[in-house]
């Protein structure tokens, strides 16, 4: 075996323990702060509004002259008044149980739903409420006349479809969840219930099949819970991609597991950031840690490589030091350039792609971190690297003739080794043809911006 043995000690023999504990005692904020982040998920339809637009600032402009509440319009089959619109009685009952239960006129401490409608809804009113203003009062109009004063407002053609309009207090602005959301199953914690106007809905006796709901703040919630559902999709995905990636690249289950970790913990610190400068995400940010999730598995192989590297050439005193040395110039220079690439995202007119451009090139970096404290540190810790040694064979066949060794190498190999060997062999032969077939295929490709 070679001789590692040496007077003195390395970084990581004196300071390992510590880069690692101090590693592991920021990873718990790091998720912490992931959590938050994706709990403030916030998605806003005049984002996605260019402020350059003149239609923009005339919407600015109406918004502060003609300012309006956020409303929400529930209705559903069977939400009707009576042929006789003169009758109340015979409207659908659940809408006045509904409006009393949005905006109740005394509320009990007790019930959590209605001192959680106290605290959410402004009104709420129906097209009965208009109608008794319309034909009540010093200038009061006829039942029918009413009617039809209302149609293509809060009535339908027919005169009888109609629905209500649930006014939001100013204070729910950015808070839908615990109005609209759907409620979440969650493992380990306590789960999110519906929000509350589903649970009101829900009291009234008013399936899911039979609801319909609009305005703005539907829309935004949708937006919201979507791109949450995404990022699990993503999550999922690339987490067992980039495990099956890991696995065939190390053929380890132990490094596997590393690295897995490894990344995660990267995409969660990227995530974490949004939450520490008090920035919210959206539908378009909530895709970045699987970005940096990938990015991540991809450093760190390189870099258990050039670990591999160090040891076999060096031997293992000083191998992680050497690994660190050789894999940070090649990966921070990458990691610029894909940073750099990112932020020109920031030059965008569109809120959501600013953020993930500004917040997918901080990731980038901050998965550098990561990778060249938390990964050389338990690597060299575990000594894993005792398995890379050569032994007395191996050390005798790199000192072996030329011709030897390549008789061993060609023994040795394996098929996907040979297959790389022969297809890098053939680029390296004909890259002339290659280098100008790649330049007329992306120029074929790049033909399609005309047409954005």
């Amino acid at each position: 075996m070679q001789n590692s043995s040496s007077s003195g000690k390395t970084f990581y023999d004196r300071w390992g323990w510590l880069v690692l504990l101090v590693s592991l005692a920021c990873v718990p904020f790091a998720y912490y702060g992931a959590g938050q982040a994706v709990q403030s998920n916030v998605n806003k339809v005049e984002d996605w509004l260019p402020k350059s637009y003149r239609e923009t600032d005339e919407l600015a402009k109406f918004r502060k002259n003609f300012p309006s509440d956020q409303f929400i319009i529930v209705s559903w089959d069977g939400c009707t008044i009576g042929e006789d619109p003169a009758d109340p009685n015979q409207d659908d009952p659940r809408i006045s149980e509904l409006i009393s239960l949005v905006a109740p006129e005394q509320v009990d401490p007790n019930d959590v739903d209605a001192v959680e409608a106290k605290k959410y809804f402004k009104s709420a009113q129906s097209a009965r409420t208009l109608l008794d203003q319309l034909t009540t009062g010093q200038h009061a109009l006829g039942h029918q006349e009413a009617v039809e004063r209302l149609k293509g407002a809060i009535l339908g053609p027919d005169g009888r479809q109609t629905c209500v309009i649930v006014s939001l207090d100013p204070s729910t602005s950015g808070k839908l969840k615990p109005v609209l959301g759907h409620g979440q199953k969650r493992i380990f914690r306590p789960n999110i219930p519906p929000g509350v106007l589903r649970r009101l809905i829900d009291r009234v006796g008013i399936p899911d099949a039979d609801l319909h709901l609009g305005g703005p703040p539907v829309d935004n919630i949708s937006i919201d819970e979507e791109g949450e559902r995404t990022l699990v999709r993503l999550a999922g995905f690339s987490g067992i991609l980039g495990l099956f990636l890991a696995w065939w690249s190390l053929r380890s289950l132990l490094l596997t597991w590393i690295v897995f970790l490894c990344s995660v913990t990267s995409a969660a610190a990227a995530l974490g950031m949004i939450w520490a400068t008090g920035e919210t995400v959206d539908a378009i940010v909530l895709s970045m840690p699987s970005l940096v999730y990938v990015l991540a598995i991809s450093g760190a192989v390189h870099f258990i490589n050039y670990y591999q590297d160090a040891v076999r050439e060096g031997g293992l005193k000083g191998s992680t030091e050497r690994a660190v040395i050789h894999a940070l110039k090649p990966a921070v220079l990458c990691s610029l350039t894909t940073a750099f690439g990112l932020l020109s995202l920031c030059s965008s007119e569109l809120v959501p792609i600013r953020k993930f451009g500004l917040y997918s090139a901080s990731g980038v970096m901050i998965l550098n971190v990561v990778l060249f404290l938390l990964l050389p540190a338990t690597l060299h810790l575990i000594r894993y690297a005792k398995r890379w040694e050569l032994s007395p064979e191996e050390l005798a066949a790199k000192t072996a003739p030329q011709a030897l060794l390549k008789d061993q190498a060609q023994v040795k190999e394996s098929f996907s080794e040979r297959f790389w060997g022969v297809f890098s062999g053939f680029i390296v032969r004909n890259h002339v043809g290659v280098a100008l077939a790649s330049m007329v295929f992306c120029g074929a490709i790049g033909l399609g911006l005309f047409r954005i």
